[in-house]
């Protein structure tokens, strides 16, 4: 595939993070871009907005005309659209060119300077964080995430930052010049059979990379870029270091301060992120705190949502146990008493770590758990109450009755917390922005 020589890019699922943030890199090149989601949203709105076509049902005399030429045109899929889809099977029945968007963004990768960026936990938090640290560069990035309501970073420069995703070994299909990886903790429990088969993964995405900047927890499992391989950390064996002093981050190598940043974030895990963004720049031979320094963080990632009668709303998306107790300490930090609205994620990974996650929510002073957001798995019975009777919490059948139930047990707290990967964000932002519509009116909920 020649991204040059393409006119025209359809996306079949143009509603993901993801994908999204391919479509407004293909808009910056002037390409026709259109797509299919299933339904609307404020991401497709956005993209709507800046130029391309969006439509929301399955037809595919919707398809544009342009997207209908299959020389000229790419068609990019995610994994979450079934092979039967009648537009996708469409495109297979007509021959055109069809890629994964891990696959496009291989290609992406192979043509500019791509600097990839991996790990189990963070790398949508880091991969933001390089791109701001980048930013004298002008870099491009696709982040797995939103910035302010928007995808992406879409810049003049031949660099481009990337998310790169172990989910089915997806990362392998890039070719990045640096690879940052960050950690590698087992999850993703319905394709990875073990800690040890992760680790073969990510060491077989280190070598692709012709220099990999690595984590001083993961140096120990043999990772190794092609060329060079660089570690980064806390303790003074490491290439690159960092100090904090007074919620300043230094960065040192070879014991000489190369950069320093004052964070508009806090937490432990933003400042080890921080220190990659900045072990990053420094490589590459610019001064990274001169963007990270305004880095106010991702969408969803400990974000305040609202503030009412003296309470804090907080939308987060942890659901891996190592990340929900890293976002509950950092929190800890700022709230004395704080509620948790607890989403499991996927039956497989909740039967996996379920004592885990239980043990890492007790690190707050309440907590409700929702049924299991199945995501791309299908029902299992009796998954639903495991972490709450794991952890002796209160079970939540329903967001009908979280609604009732919010006002009275969230009495006398400081913060609530909404945390998991799937819907429970949407209904945060409906159930804060009532609240905040009440006050405004006088009215109670």
């Amino acid at each position: 595939m020649n991204i040059e020589t393409i006119k025209s890019v359809y996306f079949v699922g143009a509603g993901g993070i993801g994908m999204s943030a391919l479509i407004r890199y293909f808009l910056s090149k002037g390409k026709f871009v259109a797509g299919y989601d299933r339904t609307p949203s404020e991401l497709t709105g956005h993209l709507i907005a800046e130029g391309a076509q969006i439509h929301y049902e399955e037809n595919i005399n919707l398809i544009p005309a342009n997207c209908k030429e299959k020389e000229t045109t790419l068609v990019v899929y995610t994994p979450a659209i079934p092979q039967e889809h009648a537009e996708l099977a469409y495109f297979h029945e007509k021959g055109f060119e069809i890629q994964k968007r891990s696959q496009v963004l291989g290609t992406i990768t192979r043509s500019s300077k791509g600097l990839c960026v991996a790990g189990t936990h963070g790398k949508t938090t880091a991969t933001a964080m390089i791109a701001y640290a980048l930013r004298s560069l002008e870099p491009t990035a696709a982040i797995g995430g939103s910035i302010g309501g928007k995808v992406g970073i879409i810049g003049k420069k031949k660099v481009f930052v990337a998310e790169a995703c172990e989910y089915k070994r997806s990362f392998l299909h890039l070719n990045p010049t640096i690879g940052v990886i960050l950690n590698a903790d087992f999850d993703h429990v319905d394709y990875y059979r073990s800690l040890s088969d992760v680790q073969s993964a990510f060491r077989e995405f280190a070598d692709k990379c012709e220099t990999a900047l690595i984590g001083e927890d993961i140096k120990r499992f043999g990772i190794k870029g092609r060329k060079q391989t660089l570690i980064f950390g806390f303790t003074d064996d490491c290439d690159y270091v960092g100090k904090i002093d007074n919620d300043i981050l230094f960065l040192l190598r070879n014991g000489v301060v190369k950069d320093s940043v004052r964070l508009k974030v806090r937490g432990k895990h933003n400042y080890y992120d921080a220190l990659a963004a900045l072990a990053v720049a420094d490589f590459i031979g610019v001064k990274g705190s001169e963007g990270l320094c305004e880095f106010s963080g991702v969408d969803r990632r400990t974000e305040t949502i609202g503030a009412v009668g003296g309470v804090t709303y907080i939308s987060d998306y942890a659901h891996h146990p190592v990340e929900i107790e890293c976002t509950l300490r950092a929190l800890k930090e700022s709230y004395q008493r704080t509620v948790v609205v607890f989403q499991p994620h996927t039956y497989s990974r909740t039967v996996t770590f379920y004592k885990e996650i239980a043990a890492a929510l007790k690190l707050c002073d309440k907590v409700m758990v929702l049924p299991v957001y199945a995501a791309r798995e299908n029902f299992v019975e009796g998954v639903d109450r495991l972490v709450p009777d794991a952890g002796g919490f209160m079970f939540v059948p329903d967001f009908e009755a979280l609604y009732s139930l919010l006002g009275k047990e969230t009495v006398d707290y400081d913060a609530v917390i909404f945390m998991g990967a799937g819907d429970v964000d949407d209904f945060a932002r409906e159930y804060v922005a009532k609240l905040l519509a009440n006050v405004d009116t006088g009215k109670k909920m």
